[in-house]
């Protein structure tokens, strides 16, 4: 009931994680076949918001083994390899087939190799952490197309779905067979909707791994885990999970209520892991999902639209219902993450919702430590406060890294003798493909060291944390060539003394053109103070120390920290 990796207890910590921007669906190609560097900038991005939320692994579909290894080997994050196994229809010679029959033979065959394909491409692949057949294929045999809608009705005694039924979860079974015939070193699971045809997954799936099922019953699984247990003596893995961030009763986002499911959820999970009082049979999940969905409500347009519609109801949710008849699951709303507008390679950035903040502290409790048992669970869980949660959120767009782009508020103030910032449109996208920028202006007669400041001092948490590396990163474009960059940063100890600031000099090489400095702090680093001051100085001349003779406007973007 225990997932080892390495001779370790291993508490999944997941996420359902895509890639797919504004304006596309999620079968457009989109990054991936594109430039590799393209391909690292968008890994790079969101692996590092997940490993920062302490998330080990993440649910995927067709993610090439070299970056299965890339995302494992460089942020310490597993893969979770899923194919859909005729969820969605499958091509039978040359032939589209919307409808799955599991018990056909052409069906079978199809199955069958992709079973073995897909063992055979990811069995040596460092960072594989199991293989997923299916997603929620059991409601497929009811639904009518590939959108969401209503569950189907728990236990359903129709002869014709169970018999169809039956012949899915055996082929289930033959497919965990093939699987383990070519690797026998990763565990298989299925992805089934809920409990439905737990009997039938009992009869018929007796070569699985680990029961994984998407479940949606609010802030508790209520008897998922016993009944895993008491019929299948098996792990429970929840392979989606969660809530939408909008409320479907007040017509608006509603972060505090995503956050709420969330830990729920998580304490659910984190109580029934082998150890605890509990059942002893969880061995983690992934939460639905990292981003906004906006290809989902009605998957043939309005792919830039983030549509509102809720399409079906779920009483577990009473949170954003009046009465449990409503429809109040929006499912272009599950994101973790909000998502930012496309640039022109196709990239986009995130901002963390409320639940982001409330799961990362989630994530920083090992249910398998000694000494953890209920009391510690609820005692922890408790202590997780949403609000605070959600008041982090505030500061997203004014903390690390600081792109400007549409949206975002400017958290810089200039000072001394009127120079100005602002953000603006970029006026030359060749170079630098932002579309927005922040602009200086270090007006005539401005003092030598005028620049621009942001002060995060009333935050509760550091601004920078040299934990993720101590070199900082701008780009610039001046007006000037041979002007000196000054950057500079300032903290207090925990008693509130303010410690001297560092800063770092680079010069800009030439000029009207933009280019990339990078400030090292290296040797500047005091780990007994936080630090929530960034000061930027173009042109500073502290060995003159003389007014500016002429005004000058610098273009600044993409400040950030570079991760070591």
């Amino acid at each position: 009931m225990k997932l080892i990796v390495d001779g370790e207890n291993f508490i999944i910590n997941g996420m359902n994680w895509d890639y797919v921007p504004r304006g596309s669906t999620i079968t457009d190609p989109g990054i991936w076949v594109k430039s590799d560097d393209i391909i690292m900038a968008a890994l790079d991005a969101e692996m590092l918001l997940l490993k920062n939320m302490g998330v080990n692994a993440i649910r995927t579909y067709n993610l090439e083994p070299k970056w299965v290894t890339y995302i494992y080997e460089k942020y310490g994050i597993y893969t979770m390899l899923n194919v859909t196994f005729g969820a969605y229809g499958l091509v039978i010679d040359g032939t589209w087939t919307p409808q799955t029959d599991y018990a056909d033979p052409g069906s079978k065959e199809v199955l069958m190799l992709e079973a073995r394909d897909l063992a055979n491409t990811y069995k040596n692949t460092p960072g594989l952490l199991l293989y997923m057949l299916g997603n929620e294929n059991n409601y497929h045999l009811s639904w009518t197309s590939a959108e969401t809608e209503a569950i189907p009705v728990e236990g359903s005694e129709d002869t014709s779905k169970k018999a169809a039924a039956r012949a899915l979860y055996k082929a289930f079974n033959d497919a965990t067979i093939e699987i383990k015939k070519i690797d026998k070193t990763h565990p298989v699971s299925i992805c089934n909707g809920d409990l439905l045809y737990l009997d039938l997954v009992k009869e018929e799936c007796t070569d699985i791994d680990i029961y994984g099922t998407n479940m949606y019953r609010g802030i508790s699984f209520v008897d998922a885990f016993q009944r895993v247990k008491d019929q299948l003596n098996m792990p429970i893995m929840f392979a989606e999970f969660g809530s939408d961030a909008y409320n479907a009763r007040d017509n608006k986002e509603d972060q505090l209520m995503q956050a709420y499911y969330n830990v729920g959820n998580w304490k659910d999970i984190y109580q029934n892991v082998a150890g605890i009082s509990k059942t002893g049979n969880s061995i983690g999940g992934f939460t639905f999902q990292f981003s906004d969905g906006w290809w989902k409500w009605n998957q043939t347009k309005n792919f830039d639209i983030h549509d509102t519609n809720a399409t079906w109801n779920n009483g577990g949710y009473s949170k954003d219902q009046i009465v449990e008849s409503d429809n109040n699951m929006n499912e272009e709303w599950f994101g973790i993450c909000a998502k930012g507008a496309t640039d022109a390679r196709g990239l986009y950035k995130l901002y963390p919702r409320a639940a982001y903040y409330a799961l990362k502290q989630v994530h920083q409790l090992n249910p398998y430590e000694e000494g953890v048992d209920q009391k510690f669970i609820n005692n922890y869980f408790n202590n997780i406060n949403l609000t605070d949660a959600a008041l982090k959120v505030r500061r997203d767009d004014v903390a690390l890294p600081f792109s400007f782009e549409e949206g975002a508020a400017n958290p810089f103030v200039a000072f001394d003798n009127g120079a100005t910032i602002e953000i603006i449109n970029n006026p030359d996208l060749n170079e630098n493909s932002s579309k927005r920028v922040l602009e200086f202006n270090k007006v005539q007669n401005s003092a030598w060291y005028s620049g621009f400041i942001f002060d995060d001092t009333a935050a509760s948490t550091p601004l920078i944390d040299f934990a993720n590396g101590t070199k900082f990163t701008l780009k610039i474009c001046s007006p000037i060539a041979g002007v000196n960059i000054r950057f500079k940063i300032e903290g207090k100890d925990d008693a509130g003394v303010g410690k001297p600031s560092y800063f770092v000099d680079q010069t800009v090489n030439t000029a009207n053109e933009w280019q990339t400095l990078t400030f090292d702090f290296t040797n500047h680093v005091d780990s007994s103070f936080t630090y929530k001051k960034i000061a930027i100085f173009p042109d500073f001349d502290d060995t003159n120390q003389v007014p500016v003779t002429t005004g000058a406007i610098y273009l600044i973007d993409d400040i950030m920290q570079q991760v070591e």
